[in-house]
């Protein structure tokens, strides 16, 4: 139904990245050869597969998102469409601790405690075109999209949205 890539890769996290690898290339240089040189090695490709192999798939039978090591699954099942919503700019549920993640400046990936009290599994880059899919289980989903509302017309026609909600 949809598979669209989650726009993780923005001007913030891209420039603390390259802040980070300016770092450890210093501490190479000064003698820390032994701890920059592998955690460039291994760091950086990391985060940038992270940040362009992001996806959000929605079938007939489940909703997928994340990459690599920050992934999850939500049976369609457990998914409560009706109330699914495109956030407003900025607007809560803001993320708070961090249960296990990826996050960086404009960039969270992986589960998070919110303002709202339930988990939540976030695939964001930033505050702008965040969707909140509720769901049934232990955290719902909040992702980031170029086209929020191509999000919630997929969930539609899954036929998981009730047909009042369709305008």
């Amino acid at each position: 139904m949809l598979d669209a890539r989650v726009p993780l890769a923005n001007t913030r996290s891209i420039s603390f990245a390259l802040g980070f690898l300016g770092f450890m290339a210093f501490c190479s240089y000064k003698g820390g050869a032994l701890i920059g040189v592998p955690a460039i090695a291994i760091y950086v490709p990391y985060l940038a597969a992270t940040m362009y192999r992001c996806r959000l798939k929605i079938s007939a039978q489940s909703v997928e998102v994340g990459a690599l090591l920050y992934r999850t699954r939500v049976e369609m099942s457990q998914i409560k469409p009706e109330e699914a919503v495109v956030l407003p700019d900025g607007a809560h549920p803001r993320l708070r601790w961090s249960k296990s993640s990826l996050r960086l400046p404009g960039l969270q990936l992986g589960w998070f405690t919110t303002s709202r009290g339930k988990s939540v599994f976030a695939a964001t880059g930033g505050p702008k075109g965040r969707v909140l899919i509720p769901t049934t289980g232990k955290h719902d989903l909040m992702v980031s999209c170029e086209d929020p509302e191509a999000v919630l017309a997929a969930l539609r026609r899954a036929g998981l949205c009730p047909a009042e909600a369709v305008e």
